[in-house]
């Protein structure tokens, strides 16, 4: 810390603050354009003057490292001066529309024009003009208002990390826009109208829709990856117009993916407001919720009825609550909150009900069950002191985009190393492809790839995704992890954190909760299936669909690809309609907030449990005390490749041995048992579309439409 003194007045300030952080720190507010906290540093709009002592000229305090016993003046002559000749030169081609801007209430522009600019104007020329740049269905642009900040230009190479914007030509003629006539081919996109200080880059969905003081804003978390960004939703009466992002230096400081920002238009679109039953003729037809309660009482003989007509035989066949309990299957989903899903483990648990878990493709072992979060040790706060990651079978970019950020920043800083083991993608930083299948894996537990030497050297973080979760071999996973977590501890004073990125909203709080992916051969033999919640696995339902003996009873908020088969449809509150607790992919516990109203008749899903455990107990004489929670784990069928593949820029990895013994229990492994020749594939191919929310948005649908155009090799499902 060194002094400093503002207007006379003394601070310290680190050795390293510039001097307009000096200046804040004392509550000095200092105008600025082109400066940003998280953004690397420009000086090129020169609207932050300061004077300093024995400076002949005014400073660009932003780039102006303090010195000691350095003075400042912030509300000289001098400076004032100066600012308004910089606000003189900005105004010179600056379109007159404030009335009909977007930006037109929150506009940096107009306050400082107001706050430290003249009153007279002396320019009576032609203002220029310069062509609208396409920058796809999210950005808007008016590039005439654009005063060359270049934050946009400094996002999207530094943060986005795709070097697609850049300013041609020079003096008045000076443009920013595309360099290649692309698109703007990032996940991030929509956070260059957050940097943009004038309305040259807007919200298209947010175009004319509604002035800032006409809004309401609540707090809440973004829903469309495991992160848990915090999010401000705001709304014009009861109808969400945009969602931006809300400063969290922990989990996403100021940056918000597209699909975060964009998608909520699916919230309202493919709802379902009220109950429905479906007749023997096919028909879905409204009821009420005292039709639901009574149907539910009943749900035994609507069984028999069913099975009736697949085989009359059964007619005859009585169907006793005792047994009913045991034919009754209930699903969840990941993407409720842990409120809810506590609530429905307890109500399994008192009625009796075996089969009972989640559908999601995260499905934790025995391994993983003995510690906090299934082994997770790593969360992002320890990112900044790691030298090396490991990504196994997961895109960060398009699976938790706020993430990548973080890692690409990382990246930027030096001394950071990145492999992936999987399929290439396209990263935003520097990343070596390994090999893409289990074989590499084995080497790297064993200790013949160079690889293994750097990762137990180095403090090191492995991060895989959920799609690990489904392969047969991922228990041959979990002993990698511990052969390199046994050869760290020996003698190395370094690190090895291990993290898991799920796919679904709230994996960590299902298992925090103790529920874990349902049995699939007990689903098939459940006579009773009970839906609950968005996002099952299409997989594991198609089988259920197929089978008109059983009774299908679905309870959510969104119209599914499996709702026609349903016979009960219960529409429940959207997750902005609900509060509840919500666990990040690294086991960060944040709260979410209820934005509005539920649709229609929607109930939340405490009220429907409510419901349904009124209608069983009073049509059970008692409940039926069975030991609760025994289903295995889900083991989907081998179906691997007899010829592994590796990628030949590190082929060399896999035959330099490491100065590692090998582990037994590796070897004994693979020995004894098989593992699947597969690649490593990420669990999301299109960004925009990855749940039902995003599939429901008609401005996803559009996004991922014009992805596929743009990119000629884009993996389709």
């Amino acid at each position: 810390m060194i002094p400093v003194y503002v207007n006379n007045n003394y601070v310290l300030v680190p050795q390293t603050a510039s001097v307009l952080e000096a200046c804040e720190t004392v509550g000095v507010t200092v105008p600025r354009f082109c400066y940003h906290s998280q953004l690397p540093i420009a000086g090129n709009c020169r609207m932050c003057l300061v004077e300093v002592e024995k400076s002949p000229k005014p400073v660009a305090s932003c780039a102006m490292p303090v010195t000691k016993n350095m003075r400042i003046f912030t509300d000289t002559p001098l400076v004032k001066k100066a600012r308004e000749g910089v606000l003189e030169f900005l105004l010179l081609n600056h379109p007159l529309d404030c009335p009909i801007c977007d930006q037109g209430g929150e506009c940096d522009l107009q306050d400082q024009a107001l706050t430290f600019g003249s009153d007279k104007s002396r320019f009576f020329e032609f203002k220029r003009g310069v062509s609208d740049k396409n920058l796809g269905p999210l950005v808007k642009t008016i590039m005439t208002r654009c005063i060359h900040c270049t934050r946009c230009v400094r996002f999207a190479s530094e943060i986005a990390g795709v070097g697609i914007l850049g300013t041609t030509n020079r003096g008045k003629e000076t443009e920013i826009g595309l360099y290649v006539g692309e698109l703007m081919s990032s996940e991030l996109s929509g956070n260059l109208v957050d940097v943009c200080p004038v309305g040259a880059l807007t919200s298209k969905p947010y175009a004319f829709s509604a002035r800032p003081w006409e809004l309401r804003s609540t707090e809440t978390l973004d829903f469309s990856d495991a992160v848990g960004a915090n999010v401000v939703v705001e709304l014009k009466e009861t109808e969400i117009l945009r969602v931006q992002p809300k400063q969290n230096d922990f989990v996403n400081r100021v940056w918000l993916s597209d699909r975060g920002r964009f998608s909520f238009d699916g919230y309202k679109n493919q709802r379902l407001g009220t109950p429905f039953f479906r007749t023997l003729q096919a028909n879905h037809a409204p009821v009420s919720w005292k039709m639901v309660a009574s149907i539910l009482k009943n749900i035994n003989k609507l069984l028999i009825l069913k099975q009736s007509l697949v085989n009359k035989a059964l007619f005859t066949k009585v169907v006793t609550f005792g047994q009913l309990f045991s034919k009754l299957a209930v699903v969840c989903s990941n993407s409720m909150s842990t409120d809810d899903l506590f609530l429905l483990k307890q109500n399994c648990s008192k009625f009796g009900i075996k089969t009972f878990g989640h559908s999601g493709t995260y499905a934790p072992v025995a391994e993983l069950d003995s510690t906090t979060f299934f082994g997770c040790d790593f969360t992002t706060t320890d990112l900044p002191k790691t030298e090396l990651c490991v990504l196994i079978g997961t895109n960060p970019r398009f699976e938790a985009a706020v993430f990548n950020i973080q890692l690409r920043k990382r990246f930027t800083f030096g001394l950071f190393k990145t492999y992936s083991v999987g399929l290439p993608h396209s990263p935003t930083f520097a990343t070596t492809f390994t090999g893409i299948s289990t074989s590499f894996l084995i080497k790297l537990g064993e200790g013949s790839s160079k690889l293994c030497k750097e990762v137990v050297t180095k403090t090191s973080a492995i991060v895989a995704g959920s799609s690990v979760f489904k392969r047969v071999d991922r228990n041959l996973f979990l002993t990698v992890f511990a052969s390199l977590k046994k050869v760290a501890n020996i003698g190395v004073d370094k690190d090895l954190m291990t993290g898991f990125l799920n796919r679904e909203t709230n994996a960590v709080g299902a298992a925090a909760c103790g529920i874990r992916a349902i049995n699939r051969e007990d689903l098939n033999n459940a006579s009773i299936v009970y839906l609950i919640g968005e996002d099952h696995n299409v997989d594991t339902l198609n089988s259920l669909i197929a089978d008109p003996s059983k009774v299908i009873v679905y309870q959510g908020a969104h119209n599914q690809f499996f709702t026609n088969s349903s016979d009960l449809v219960l529409p429940t509150t959207s997750l902005l309609e609900t509060s509840g607790l919500f666990f990040s992919f690294d086991g960060r516990v944040q709260k979410s907030n209820v934005v509005s109203k539920g649709l229609g008749e929607a109930k939340s899903h405490s009220a429907i449990s409510s419901i349904f455990n009124t209608a069983l107990l009073t049509a059970s004489s008692a409940a039926i005390p069975v030991n609760f929670f025994t289903s295995s784990l889900l083991e989907p069928d081998f179906t691997g490749s007899s010829v592994d593949v590796y990628m030949p820029a590190m082929k060399e990895l896999n035959t330099i041995p490491a100065p590692f013994s090998a582990f037994s229990s590796v070897l004994h492994y693979t020995k004894t048992q098989r593992f699947a020749r597969t690649p490593y594939l990420a669990s999301v191919f299109d960004f925009h579309l990855v749940n039902t929310v995003t599939r429901a948005s008609k401005l996803m649908v559009k996004c991922s439409q014009a992805s596929r155009l743009n990119h000629k090799n884009f993996i389709t499902l």
